[in-house]
C-alpha cells in the first residue's frame, strides 16, 4: 500500500469508528417527556399557555430542541428577544439558547429578535448553545437536553434522576416598547415504555 491509499484507510476507519459511537450512543434514547407546569408562577398545564399578549404550543420530542408555536394576539407587532432569552437546566444551571435558523457555529453570537406580525404565528424552537458542539470527521452536532452516559446503566442512573425536577425557559417578548419576561417551567417526566 502506498502512503495516500493508508491515509485513506486510516480517515475511512476513524470515520466508521466515531459512526459506530454515535449509533451506540443514539441507541440509550432518554425515555423523558415534558409537560408544561407553570408560566410566570401561575399554574398551568398540558404544554399550552395563552394569555393577551400570547398563545404558545410547546412540544419536546428528543434531542435539544424545545419546539413552540407562538402566536401573536395583540393588534401589533411582537418581537421576541433572542439575545436575552435563556434556558436553565434540571441542575439549575443557566444556559445560552439560539433558534432554529441560527447556524451552530454562529450560536453565541448575537441574534436578531423574531418579529411576529399582530393576528401571525411563528414556529421555531428554543436550543440550549452548550448542547451543539463540533466533533472532527463528523461535524456539528446537537447534543440532548438530558446527559445521557454511554454506560447504559449509568445512563438511566443519570434520566431517573431527572424525575420531577424542572427545566425553564426564559422567552423575552418586546410589545409596544415594553418587554415581557416569560418564563415556562416544565416538570420532567418520565416516558416508560
Amino acid at each position: 500500500m502506498n502512503n495516500k491509499q493508508i491515509y485513506i484507510m486510516k480517515k475511512v476507519t476513524l470515520f466508521l469508528f466515531t459512526v459506530l459511537m454515535l449509533v451506540s450512543c443514539a441507541s440509550v434514547k432518554p425515555t423523558v417527556g415534558l409537560y408544561l407546569s407553570d408560566v410566570n408562577g401561575n399554574q398551568a398545564s398540558g404544554m399550552s399557555y395563552i394569555d393577551d399578549m400570547i398563545a404558545i404550543d410547546w412540544s419536546y420530542i428528543y434531542k435539544a430542541r424545545l419546539n413552540f408555536k407562538l402566536k401573536n394576539n395583540t393588534k401589533s407587532t411582537i418581537r421576541i428577544m433572542w439575545d436575552d432569552a435563556a434556558y436553565v437546566n434540571a441542575s439549575g444551571s443557566t444556559d445560552r439558547v439560539m433558534h432554529a435558523g441560527v447556524k451552530y457555529i454562529n450560536r453565541n453570537e448575537s441574534q436578531p429578535p423574531s418579529s411576529v406580525p399582530a393576528g401571525a404565528y411563528i414556529e421555531d424552537a428554543v436550543i440550549p448553545t452548550s448542547v451543539i458542539a463540533f466533533m472532527p470527521y463528523v461535524g456539528w452536532t446537537e447534543g440532548n437536553l438530558f446527559t445521557v452516559s454511554v454506560d447504559s446503566r449509568e445512563a438511566k442512573k443519570q434520566l431517573e434522576n431527572t424525575y420531577g425536577k424542572t427545566v425553564k425557559v426564559l422567552l423575552p417578548i418586546e410589545a409596544g416598547g415594553v418587554i415581557t419576561d416569560y418564563e415556562f417551567s416544565f416538570t420532567v417526566t418520565s416516558l416508560k415504555r
